[in-house]
C-alpha cells in the first residue's frame, strides 16, 4: 500500500483509495505508468482529464508573486545602500530585514517551483496523482511549512526592532515594554510552530521522501490557521503600538503626516494577514483542491514580501535627500538612519 501526503482534502481522499487498494490485488499492483494516468480526483460528469496541456492559472500566480518579489528586492537594496553608504551606520534591524528578505525570496522561489511542477494551477482532475506522490512535491511542502513561519518571524522581529529605535526606552518606557512583549510572543510562537512542524512532518527513513501519515491535513491546517491568526494579531499589535504614539509626538504637522503615512502602509500587510487567515478557515477547497488552494498560496507568499517592503520604506527619505544633494546627518531629527527615525542611535547609548 502506498503512503502519501497530499495538500488539502486530497490526502484523506487518496489515503482511502490506497487503503482500498491494499485489499484489491488489481489496484495494489498498479504500475507507476498506470498511476501516472490516474487523476488527482474524479472529474465532473462529462469532463475528461487532460494531462497533456491542461488549462491552468499558475502563470498568473507566478507573475503576481514575481512582481512583489522584484519590488521587495529593489526596496531592500535601497534600504541597505542608504544605511551602509549614505548614513554609514547600521543596526540589528537592518540585518534582520536582510534575512527576512532572503527568506521571503526563498519562499517565493519554492512556490514558483511548485507552480511550475503543475501541481497547483490546473484543475485537480487534470493533475496525475503521481505528482502529489513525488518526493519533490513533498519536499517543497515541508520546506514551505518551515520556511514560511520563519520568514514571518523575521519580518515581525525586524519591525519591532525598528519601533524600538523610533521610540527609545528612556523617552517611551511603556512602548518599550510593549515591544518586548511582542518580541517574546513572536519568538515563542514561531519557535514552537517550527519545531512542531519538523517533529511531525519530517519524512521517515525509507519513505522515499514522502511526508508521514502523522503530518495529516488536519495537523497542517491547524498549524496554518494558528500561524495566520497570530501573524494578523501581531500586525495589528504593531499598528496599535506605533500609530497613536507617533500622532501624539510634538512634530511639525507635515513631518508627522509623513511619518504616520509611511508606517501606516503596514495596514496593507495587516489586511493580507487577515485575508490569509480567512482563506484558511472559510474557503473549502474540497471540490477542486489544486485550483482552490491558489488564492491562499498567493496571499501567504505576498504577505512577507510586503512586510519587508514596509519595514524598508522609512529608509527611503534619507536616500531621496542624499540624491537631491542635501546633507544627511546621523544627528538630525527626522532625516537620520531610517529617514523617519526620531532620535540618534548615539543618543540612545
Amino acid at each position: 500500500m502506498f503512503r502519501i501526503a497530499i495538500h488539502g482534502d486530497l490526502q484523506e481522499y487518496w489515503y482511502l483509495r490506497w487503503l482500498a487498494a491494499a485489499m484489491s490485488p488489481d489496484l495494489s499492483t498498479m504500475t507507476p505508468e498506470q498511476l501516472a494516468n490516474m487523476p488527482g480526483m474524479p472529474p465532473p460528469s462529462g469532463v475528461k482529464s487532460n494531462f497533456v496541456n491542461p488549462e491552468t492559472q499558475a502563470p498568473q500566480c507566478i507573475a503576481i508573486v514575481s512582481i512583489f518579489l522584484g519590488i521587495m528586492i529593489i526596496t531592500l537594496a535601497m534600504r541597505l545602500y542608504t544605511r551602509i553608504y549614505v548614513v554609514k551606520r547600521t543596526g540589528w534591524d537592518d540585518w534582520t530585514a536582510l534575512l527576512a528578505g532572503v527568506s521571503g525570496a526563498s519562499v517565493t522561489g519554492v512556490v514558483i517551483a511548485t507552480l511550475c511542477m503543475g501541481v497547483f494551477g490546473p484543475h485537480t482532475w487534470d493533475v496525475p496523482v503521481m505528482k502529489f506522490m513525488s518526493a519533490g512535491y513533498n519536499a517543497y511542502m515541508l520546506v514551505l511549512a518551515v520556511l514560511a513561519p520563519f520568514t514571518n518571524f523575521l519580518t515581525k522581529f525586524s519591525a519591532l526592532l525598528l519601533l524600538q529605535y523610533i521610540f527609545p526606552s528612556a523617552a517611551h518606557p511603556r512602548i518599550t515594554l510593549a515591544i518586548y512583549f511582542g518580541l517574546g510572543v513572536n519568538i515563542l510562537f514561531h519557535t514552537i510552530a517550527i519545531i512542531y512542524t519538523l517533529a511531525v512532518c519530517t519524512p521517515q527513513r525509507g519513505s522515499g521522501g514522502l511526508l508521514p501519515q502523522n503530518c495529516s491535513i488536519k495537523v497542517r491546517m491547524r498549524i496554518g490557521i494558528a500561524t495566520a491568526v497570530v501573524n494578523a494579531v501581531l500586525d495589528l499589535y504593531l499598528l496599535v503600538i506605533a500609530l497613536p504614539t507617533l500622532w501624539q509626538l510634538k512634530l511639525p504637522l507635515r513631518k508627522k503626516l509623513g511619518v504616520v503615512t509611511v508606517l501606516a502602509t503596514g495596514i496593507i500587510v495587516c489586511v493580507c494577514s487577515i485575508v490569509s487567515a480567512y482563506l484558511r478557515v472559510a474557503v473549502d477547497p474540497e471540490d477542486d483542491p489544486a485550483r482552490k488552494a491558489l488564492p491562499n498560496l498567493v496571499v501567504s507568499t505576498v504577505e512577507p514580501l510586503l512586510a519587508v517592503i514596509v519595514i524598508c520604506l522609512p529608509s527611503l527619505p534619507a536616500l531621496w535627500q542624499a540624491t537631491l544633494g542635501k546633507k544627511v546627518s546621523g544627528r538630525t531629527l527626522t532625516d537620520i538612519k531610517g529617514g523617519y527615525e526620531l532620535h540618534s542611535r548615539e543618543f540612545e547609548r
